[in-house]
Formats: structure tokens, C-alpha cells, sequence
């Protein structure tokens, strides 16, 4: 998740350096096209349809293995994930375009998120948006 300062431009600070969010980094998927990077979105109302949610679907987008009915997908391994599933599963739901999964939006789209800021490791951060009052 990316850093939003949401009382000036989303892109003239740099995040704090304990924020673990997208800042800086060059982060992409693989899919049967070839590589796919995380891009900026233009269309708020991307991804449609929705990508998968059920928990089979999750497990092919952490670990880029392929979707398996609920009694067939294996625990989860110890090792992290590597997160490089996300367009693979993606091509299952959406197989014209499946790198729009890939996209991200700045804060600056939705002006009523004025007064939040994004946060990816507080605790009791619901959906890691915080009101800046209080929360964080």
C-alpha cells in the first residue's frame, strides 16, 4: 500500500522510512504476456469484475499456484509469499485485460478521503485506512 499525504500533492514526500508500502519499489507480476508492473489507474472503477476472494483464489494470488477447489488447496507453506499471482488468477476472471489488477489509484481521485492517511502496519486498522484524528 502506498503513502497518502492527503493535505498537499500525494507525491512530494517521501514516506517515512518505517513505511512499508509501494514507495520506491519496482514491483510486477508474471502472466503468459510476459512481465506486468504495477501502473497507475485511470479508471476508478477498476478491477471489473472483481478479482477472486475466496480463500482458493487468495492462495493462487500469494503463492502463484493454480487455483485449486477449497478441499484441494494445501496449507499455507512456511516460507512468506511471493505475492506473484495476482495477474494469473486475474486472467481466469478477466481474460482480455488481466493487467489492470496490477493498477493502483492516488488518493487525489477521491476527494473525500481528505483527512485520512493510509497505513499498512497499525494495529486495528481496519482496510489500513485511519482517520488521522486519533487513530494513528
Amino acid at each position: 500500500m502506498g503513502c497518502a499525504c492527503l493535505n498537499a500533492a500525494p507525491f512530494n514526500k517521501e514516506p517515512p522510512t518505517n513505511f512499508e508500502g509501494l514507495y520506491g519499489k519496482h514491483l510486477s507480476n508474471p502472466s503468459p504476456k510476459g512481465n506486468v508492473p504495477v501502473g497507475k489507474g485511470q479508471t476508478p472503477t477498476d478491477p471489473f469484475p472483481d478479482p477472486g476472494e475466496p480463500y482458493e483464489d487468495v492462495y493462487e494470488q500469494l503463492y502463484n499456484t493454480p487455483c485449486l477447489p477449497l478441499n484441494k488447496t494445501p496449507a499455507p507453506p512456511s516460507a512468506s509469499p511471493e505475492m506473484q499471482g495476482f495477474v494469473n488468477n486475474y486472467a481466469r476472471i478477466n481474460s482480455r485485460n488481466p493487467e489492470i489488477i496490477m493498477n493502483c489509484f492516488t488518493p487525489s481521485l477521491y476527494g473525500r478521503l481528505d483527512g485520512y492517511e493510509f497505513a499498512d502496519d497499525h494495529p486495528g486498522a481496519d482496510l489500513g485506512l485511519c482517520a488521522k484524528a486519533g487513530l494513528l
